[in-house]
């Protein structure tokens, strides 16, 4: 079974590992100075696994990592 993460809660990761909401267009646009990513304004949208696996690879975070965060470990 698959990891399904809300846009609002992978916005709260994200948040929580040092980045910040640079600006907003239709998607929010989140960074941590070196590392830059999109992630869907539908809050309570479910990411589809290939832009959930897509955001984790480009800023350098796990899964596992975001399991842990979520308390689904």
């Amino acid at each position: 079974m698959g990891l399904s993460v809300k846009a609002k809660e992978m916005v709260k990761f994200l948040k929580s590992n040092g980045f910040w909401i640079e600006r907003t267009t239709s998607h929010h646009i989140l960074t941590n100075g070196v590392s830059t990513v999109p992630v869907s304004k539908h809050d309570n949208e479910e990411l589809k696994p290939g832009t959930l696996n897509g955001i984790l690879g480009s800023v350098k975070l796990t899964r596992k990592e975001l399991e842990k965060w979520l308390g689904r470990n």
